[in-house]
């Protein structure tokens, strides 16, 4: 039977290294839709791995709180301008961010059976 993918909402997200801390960074994760998650799972095939985490991204990353940059200096989200959003991101936040992304944006075997 077909099921309508009801788990489409943001969540806050915290990276691993910053957990316990004061004031983390917050991320806003959306998961992706299904034609999304084909996008990244043809990106996957072609083991395209820039592209994979950028569509995750591009895709599931709707913005930021408390970000800093090195100098300890507020780094804004730019809605409409991700290139310049990605470009603030540190790679290993990068592969974790598009990992959330991605393992968020399935159905669970309950979600499946109802």
């Amino acid at each position: 039977m077909a099921t309508a993918i009801s788990k489409l909402v943001e969540s806050e997200y915290i990276l691993k290294a910053d957990e316990g801390t004061d004031n983390p960074a917050t991320f806003t994760l959306r998961p992706l839709t299904g034609l999304q998650r084909i996008a990244v799972r043809q990106a996957i095939g072609e083991g395209n791995e820039e592209k994979i985490h950028r569509l995750c991204l591009v895709y599931g990353l709707a913005g930021w709180k408390n970000l800093k940059d090195a100098d300890g200096h507020a780094v804004a989200w730019a809605p409409g301008n991700m290139d310049r959003n990605l470009d603030c991101l540190a790679e290993n936040d990068i592969y974790e961010l598009a990992r959330a992304v991605f393992s968020s944006s399935f159905l669970t075997e309950a979600e499946r059976k109802n």
